[in-house]
């Protein structure tokens, strides 16, 4: 997510988080979600008693991460202040020895710049890859927590590559997307139909209130890209509805035609498409899927061979754990709306 994604990193800073999960005893919510997501024959997902255990193991690397970036910077800081000691005592101290005395002040000064220039650049080398493996080990950990129903199989994340424009511009969810970027492109499959999954920023052209252009976020959240049998002449658009006014409507829903309006959900598209994809069943699974202030909405592209699903999801999910303690609610908010997405995603796909 390049410039944003930075300016998220510094965010980090700043996240606020709260607990570090909860152990499952009993009935818990979690198995309550589990037991309505087997309700539409989805292979049963078994409770997880090792969500304490991965929320604190994501606890301790935090916290491990936090002490060696904070090392570092100490160390810098300590190295700079000594060089600095050197320097100032090199000329103090041999200023007064003529005539050489000022080059070997120069010369420690040369050399002393020298040793912080290589120490520097070797420990930003070191603090890069522990970020980097850090980074990494967080996605999978999140990774392995949000897609945990056994249906998803072979995940792999692509450190070297993301979701390119042209693939969410036509995924027909938002429109005038100017731009993207994104993290954590996982590849897998549902049900053995390949599944790319990131972590995105997309942004479009605004003018501000002079007149001047900037570019502004539109979506942040999660992409979800399935490949399956779907049968439609034109795109469906299911738009789960939020409560935030940080969302709004799918850009892309004016252009269609609203076709159902309930309490929770509306269905944009093709009369003739939707009675072929549209049943019954899966109505009620979409009655089941509930947003809050972490899922802020949910939008769902269904087109032939494709569904895409995008979620706006808040900032106390977006923003990784670094210095606050980690906060286990949001990744278990994001989870339960991803539980209630694998019944429609599971119906949507099953051969009629």
């Amino acid at each position: 997510m390049e410039k944003n994604m930075e300016n998220k990193q510094e965010e980090i800073l700043e996240s606020k988080q709260k607990d570090e999960g909860e152990i499952i005893d009993e009935k818990t919510p979690h198995q309550e979600d589990l037991e309505d997501h087997n309700e539409t024959n989805i292979t049963e997902v078994k409770s997880r008693q090792i969500e304490e255990p991965i929320f604190k193991e994501i606890e301790d690397k935090r916290s491990f991460f936090l002490g060696e970036y904070r090392k570092f910077r100490l160390v810098n800081t300590i190295i700079m202040f000594v060089a600095m000691a050197v320097l100032v005592g090199a000329f103090i101290g041999f200023s007064f020895l003529q005539p050489y005395g000022i080059w070997i002040a120069i010369g420690i000064t040369v050399l002393a710049l020298v040793g912080v220039f290589i120490y520097t650049r070797f420990s930003k080398k070191r603090i890069e890859e522990k970020v980097q493996n850090y980074t990494i080990y967080l996605f999978k950990a999140y990774n392995d927590y949000l897609f945990d129903d056994p249906n998803y199989k072979d995940l792999h994340i692509n450190t070297d590559s993301t979701i390119t424009l042209e693939e969410f511009q036509s995924a027909l969810i938002y429109k005038d997307i100017t731009s993207v970027n994104g993290r954590n492109l996982l590849s897998a499959t549902f049900k053995d139909h390949a599944l790319r999954s990131s972590d995105m920023v997309a942004y479009i052209n605004q003018k501000d209130e002079k007149g001047r252009i900037k570019t502004v976020p539109m979506f942040v959240g999660k992409y979800i890209a399935l490949q399956c049998d779907v049968e439609v002449e034109d795109v469906v658009l299911i738009y789960v509805k939020g409560h935030s006014n940080l969302v709004t409507l799918p850009s892309m829903a004016s252009e269609l035609n609203l076709l159902v309006d309930e309490k929770t959900f509306q269905i944009y598209g093709k009369e003739d498409d939707k009675k072929k994809i549209i049943t019954n069943q899966i109505l009620q699974s979409l009655r089941k899927i509930k947003v809050d202030d972490v899922v802020l909405d949910i939008s769902i592209s269904i087109q032939k061979g494709l569904i895409t699903v995008m979620m706006n999801i808040d900032d106390a999910f977006m923003i990784l754990p670094f210095q606050n303690a980690f906060d286990s609610a949001p990744i278990k908010a994001v989870h339960k709306a991803i539980l209630s997405m694998n019944n429609v995603l599971s119906k949507l796909c099953e051969k009629k």
